[in-house]
């Protein structure tokens, strides 16, 4: 037997092996999700003419998506087979936030809405119309209770007055009152707020 045949028995004995491997890593584009059960599936495209229906979506814990039509994906097929498939990544060119600074992360939407955690500790925030936060690593706020009533009476904003004014109302209020036995402490407390305004 020549080296030439040698070599030929050898890839005809590797060649399902080989394919097997082939087979087993995938790269594809999301159609439709299913995010009704405790694991999402997915129909995706995947080679030429190939779709597959339930391929199931892992995620992190602690964290989940529900990905727009046309993201891409990678899955893994064990052993190649490839009617037992799952999605381990997921990216959505077209809405990813871009240009991060080294060790800094967004989480975000497709509205465009973002939760970005800068590298200098700073916290900016986009939701909608309605917020738009920037915190950074000196204020601390904390809230407690009833989230909604609170979002209801308060409305914090750069630049203006609204959450001094806003004190200073709570406070007139607490003046007005017939029970408060020391007024004065209240009125100075209205005279310090007064002097943060810009």
């Amino acid at each position: 037997m020549s080296m030439a045949d040698i070599q030929n028995l050898f890839s005809q004995m590797i060649r399902p092996v080989k394919n097997r491997i082939m087979l087993a890593i995938a790269r594809g584009v999301i159609e439709t999700v299913d995010d009704s059960e405790g694991v999402q599936f997915a129909k995706s495209r995947f080679l030429a003419g190939e779709i597959r229906e339930g391929v199931e979506r892992f995620q992190n814990f602690g964290f989940t998506s529900n990905p727009p039509a046309d993201s891409e994906c990678i899955a893994l097929f064990p052993g190649g087979n490839r009617e037992n498939g799952f999605i381990i990544s997921v990216e959505s060119r077209g809405v990813r936030i871009k240009n991060l600074a080294t060790g800094e992360s967004c989480q975000y939407n497709s509205s465009g809405d973002k939760w970005h955690l800068k590298s200098n500790s700073d916290l900016e925030g986009l939701v909608g119309n309605d917020w738009n936060v920037t915190v950074g690593n000196k204020v601390n706020l904390t809230i407690t209770g009833n989230l909604e009533a609170t979002f209801a009476k308060l409305k914090l904003s750069n630049g203006t007055d609204e959450l001094i004014d806003l004190l200073v109302q709570e406070l007139d209020a607490l003046i007005a009152e017939p029970f408060i036995v020391n007024k004065a402490t209240f009125i100075a407390l209205k005279a310090k707020l007064g002097a943060f305004k810009v």
